[in-house]
């Protein structure tokens, strides 16, 4: 889910500086209002921008390298290794 900057800042009472990050997200101490005087302090994950198309991209040279790998290595096509880069959401077809 992508939310603009002004939907976000609707949604926090406050957002703190990142107290932890990685190559993929940053994550950040945060108050929401729960009710009208009700407030919670939760984590946010926050995505880096773009990382979606980044992590797609990473998958697709895995999967480019791994069927490379497999016509050199039978154990590799025993294992079937590119199928470790495939989406989780997508169903194999024919087993492969």
């Amino acid at each position: 889910m992508n939310l603009s900057v002004r939907t976000i800042q609707k949604k926090f009472e406050k957002i703190e500086e990142p107290i932890a990050a990685a190559s993929i997200a940053q994550v950040h101490k945060a108050i929401i209002k729960i009710r009208w005087e009700d407030h919670r302090l939760v984590a946010v994950k926050i995505l880096r921008p773009n990382i979606e198309g980044k992590i797609k991209k990473d998958l697709k040279d895995f999967y480019l390298a791994a069927k490379i790998l497999e016509k050199f290595s039978s154990e590799a096509r025993r294992l079937r290794d590119h199928r470790c880069s495939q989406d989780p959401r997508r169903k194999p077809i024919n087993g492969n």
